[in-house]
């Protein structure tokens, strides 16, 4: 398990520098940027969400950050699925998709931390 944890952390740091570094490139030769922008919610959340899956199914002691991730995450991309199936996403469901768009980018960093944290507690 320790193993997965080191390999997941690494992951998760290599995709969002890698993500950065691309976006500091792109921003440099004033290339497209509006789509590259736009996939740090589907490229860096969907490891992230793939990585709490996982870990979901992990027999280890889940802390406050790892619950809370699930909670604020996990409602943002089952409306995401929702919407690319019926096209409308109405009422309350678009405000909870409209505020993950600016909470997203913590959230990301803060399971970066949190894998990290997990990494160093399995002896």
């Amino acid at each position: 398990m320790k193993t997965f944890f080191k390999y997941d952390f690494y992951f998760q740091c290599i995709i969002f520098i890698a993500y950065i570094i691309g976006w500091l490139i792109i921003e440099h030769y004033d290339l497209i940027s509006e789509n590259y922008f736009l996939s740090f919610y589907h490229i860096i959340g969907g490891a992230q969400i793939l990585s709490y899956l996982i870990r979901f199914g992990l027999k280890y002691p889940k802390n406050l950050m790892y619950i809370l991730y699930g909670i604020l995450i996990i409602p943002v991309w089952l409306i995401y699925l929702y919407d690319i199936q019926i096209e409308k996403v109405g009422g309350i469901f678009f405000y909870i998709l409209f505020s993950g768009f600016f909470y997203s980018p913590l959230l990301a960093i803060s399971y970066i931390i949190y894998t990290y944290i997990t990494y160093k507690s399995q002896k």
